[in-house]
């Protein structure tokens, strides 16, 4: 069975704005995340969201409750849709980290499309992340479609980049839709909204 799925990342926060690494932190949207947030539910009132599952850290959560003000569906928050654990690189500023953990989170940030298996000191592993969203996917009853899932730039990457043979960029308040066949765990037809 084909399910349509809309994947959102959370609106701006003040660490987003300065290059901090948030990972699994719990920071709040700032006032430029929520006008993201405001300006997306907008847009998604043209779209059929059936159903909006949110990460519980309060950036995504925040950016799910307002667009769930706008178009009037209700949020489950769930704990898989989490981001990635950075471990020690959490709080440091992009610049200012080693050029080994660099290379590792520009494999997510910067555009490249080869995530591997690469893990930071403490970190949660890339495939790790991967096998959370497939049990999310997995979770999902058969009477939902047209869901809306809002969560993480470093999340959403490696989930699409196990299907995708090409570069993606996710920015804030981006948001991508994607068909996943319940039978074969597939992701297809993935487009920017």
């Amino acid at each position: 069975m084909l399910k349509t799925f809309y994947f959102v990342r959370h609106g701006e926060t003040d660490w987003n704005k300065v290059g901090k690494i948030q990972g699994s932190t719990d920071i709040p949207l700032n006032e430029m995340g929520i006008l993201q947030a405001e300006k997306l539910s907008e847009h998604l009132s043209k779209i059929p969201v059936n159903c909006i599952y949110s990460s519980p850290l309060k950036r995504a959560n925040m950016t799910a409750d307002i667009i769930s003000r706008n178009i009037g569906v209700g949020v489950k928050v769930h704990p898989l849709l989490r981001e990635i654990c950075f471990g020690d690189a959490e709080g440091q500023i992009y610049s200012e980290l080693p050029q080994d953990a660099k290379k590792l989170l520009d494999a997510i940030f910067s555009g490249g499309n080869d995530v591997g298996s690469g893990k930071l000191p403490n970190a949660e592993s890339f495939d790790d992340v991967f096998s959370r969203f497939m049990e999310f996917m997995s979770s999902i009853p058969d009477n939902e479609d047209n869901i809306l899932l809002v969560s993480h730039g470093g999340f959403i990457k490696i989930a699409l980049l196990k299907f995708l043979g090409e570069q993606i960029r996710i920015g804030n308040c981006s948001c991508f839709s994607f068909e996943y066949d319940t039978e074969t765990k597939n992701i297809t037809n993935v487009k920017c909204v």
